[in-house]
């Protein structure tokens, strides 16, 4: 059944988009934003992810897909296949990743061994390294947001979420692109002290997100507790 992107519907299996990728069916996910299902991608023969985001958030996923057009072709930074409108809605075709690194450390009983650890380590830094030289800042590394690519020979790591990455004004300071001003983070455990403390972001902001995803692997996830004497509010768990 091939589908126009004139009116809004939702999608089966066996739906074919832009006449070229078919649904195969929902993948789980907990995010009101947006719909994700799997697909099969008949010219490339390979399987995509299908992100449908609806119109209230089509602001958003309008900076993320320019963010990601602008660090295409980086090691570690998800592919955009194709992108459409349907109905009110986006659609965003990606290459199909496997696992993220949380559900693997839980699989191996968080366990990682000092080998796989360096690697991660070596990856993402290669990946940042690689989205500072654009002069965007993550702002939002965790293991959550890493995803593993389905090539077993050659294992690469991707990072995938894009939504508070910001451009880089200079080497002290990043900036948001939609009002010109110092951006207000979303807040995980991995992020860094400075933007707890609602400071400005910048490069090492995403170095220190990967210091602390490192030490909560070598640490087996037990958490850790960073205290900044000069501080007058409550100490509380990063990790």
């Amino acid at each position: 059944m091939n589908l126009t992107l004139q009116r809004k519907r939702s999608f089966q299996a066996n739906d074919l988009i832009h006449d070229q990728f078919v649904v195969l069916g929902k993948i789980d996910n907990k995010k009101h934003s947006s719909t994700i299902l799997k697909g099969f991608d008949k010219i490339a023969h390979n399987f995509v992810v299908i992100k449908i985001t609806s119109a209230a958030y089509k602001e958003k996923n309008k900076i993320v897909t320019k963010v990601l057009q602008k660090l295409r072709g980086g090691t570690g930074v998800p592919k955009i296949i194709w992108r459409g409108m349907e109905g009110q809605n986006t659609i965003t075709v990606t290459e199909c990743l496997g696992p993220n690194l949380k559900k693997l450390f839980l699989l191996m009983n968080k366990q990682f061994t000092i080998g796989t650890i360096a690697q991660i380590a070596i990856q993402v830094l290669n990946t940042l390294e690689y989205i500072h030289s654009q002069d965007y800042v993550c702002c939002n590394v965790m293991p959550k947001e890493i995803l593993i690519s389905l090539h077993k020979k050659s294992p690469t790591l991707f990072i995938t979420d894009y939504k508070q990455a910001r451009k880089v004004k200079s080497s002290k300071q990043a900036y948001n692109e939609q009002n010109g001003g110092v951006h207000k983070a979303i807040l995980n455990k991995f992020s860094s002290v400075n933007l707890h403390l609602g400071l400005p972001a910048s490069k090492k902001d995403d170095l220190e997100s990967l210091a602390y995803i490192l030490i909560y692997f070598f640490k087996k996830g037990t958490s850790i507790i960073i205290i900044n004497p000069s501080l007058t509010i409550t100490p509380r768990p990063i990790i």
